[in-house]
């Protein structure tokens, strides 16, 4: 494992820039929890959005019953990466 990644204390630094976590999605529940899990757990203190394109298997559900602190951004269609 990478020195940087056990060392989680560039997080708390003000000197470096704010950033988020922009997850765009289709049809992605199946992956959606390991992904968002992940990002939660390593760095919490950074905002994380999921941009659901109307996906229709369910993945707007698993983000808003478990992972209250996403934001999740729900599209009316699939607009893809760059609509």
């Amino acid at each position: 494992m990478l020195g940087w990644k056990k060392d989680k204390s560039w997080l708390n630094r003000s000197s470096y820039m704010q950033l988020a976590i922009v997850v765009v999605a289709y049809k992605s529940e199946r992956w959606l929890k390991t992904c968002l899990g992940s990002c939660v757990s390593y760095a919490p203190q950074v905002p994380v959005y999921v941009v659901d394109n109307a996906s229709p298997d369910g993945s707007s559900a698993l983000v808003a019953r478990e992972f209250s602190t996403v934001h999740l951004l729900k599209q009316d269609q699939n607009r893809g990466f760059a609509g």
